[in-house]
């Protein structure tokens, strides 16, 4: 089934990190993959076949997948790339979710492996802020849009930094154990580690934040229980 044809508007994308991330499956609920489009980025085929998920496409310059399991999923949809190319699988993949207007890409199993790769893949998450969500059995993280009202309904007590990539202005959370008051940050440790209190409201009039919850019982449900009821943030009226 191609996207044009499918209902589901949730992409999962599962990349190749060489550190396979076994523990992600579990924080995966049966009616979550049933519900995205899911895509496998070269090795990351290897990552489904072994936990019995059935991509609905591949993709990538399978510089690294075994060729013999690309035989075994051959009448599966799939898109060959050159290895000599500008972009990484994972940011095709990503490029393709976006081109194919899914309201919410979710990636798995991107963490660990080069260092340089994995820095990477979380940039990736500055090509739609608030819509590509990065998760691993470790947290989950995603950028943030400036002039833009989040309200994140994070269970009491759940570890969550922001990571200024840039100088960032007007800056105000609230909801938490630390909160912020239209202030300015740069690059450093400030946000690194606060802690939720009640529903956790984050604001900033510019720059640029990527947003890190770390994984407990239950602290992200809000994206991967139900994915479909998430609500996107809203712009501020100006």
């Amino acid at each position: 089934m191609t996207p044009s044809t499918s209902k589901k508007k949730i992409a999962l994308l599962v990349a190749g990190s060489p550190e396979f991330d076994k523990k992600i499956i579990e924080h995966l609920p049966l009616s979550f993959t049933k519900k995205t489009f899911t895509i496998a980025i070269d090795k990351g085929l290897e990552f489904l076949d072994e936990n019995q998920i059935v991509p609905d496409l591949i993709l990538g310059d399978f510089d690294s997948v075994n060729p013999d399991l690309l035989k075994k999923y051959e009448k599966t949809n799939t898109l060959s790339y050159s290895s000599h190319k500008d972009q990484s699988d994972t940011e095709i993949a990503v490029n393709y979710a976006l081109n194919h207007n899914y309201n919410q890409i979710f990636i798995i199993n991107a963490i660990g492996g080069r260092l340089d790769h994995d820095l990477f893949n979380r940039l990736i998450l500055l090509k739609a802020p608030g819509k590509i969500w990065l998760v691993s059995s470790k947290g989950c993280m995603s950028a943030l849009l400036p002039q833009t009202q989040y309200s994140f309904p994070l269970k009491t007590s759940t570890v969550f930094s922001l990571i200024p990539l840039t100088k960032c202005k007007g800056v105000t959370i609230t909801g938490c154990e630390y909160p912020l008051i239209n202030q300015e940050i740069n690059p450093s440790t400030l946000t690194l580690s606060n802690i939720s209190v009640t529903s956790l409201s984050v604001i900033f009039t510019e720059g640029s934040l990527l947003f890190f919850v770390e994984k407990t019982e239950g602290s992200f449900s809000f994206l991967l229980k139900n994915p479909a009821n998430y609500q996107p943030p809203q712009p501020l009226n100006t």
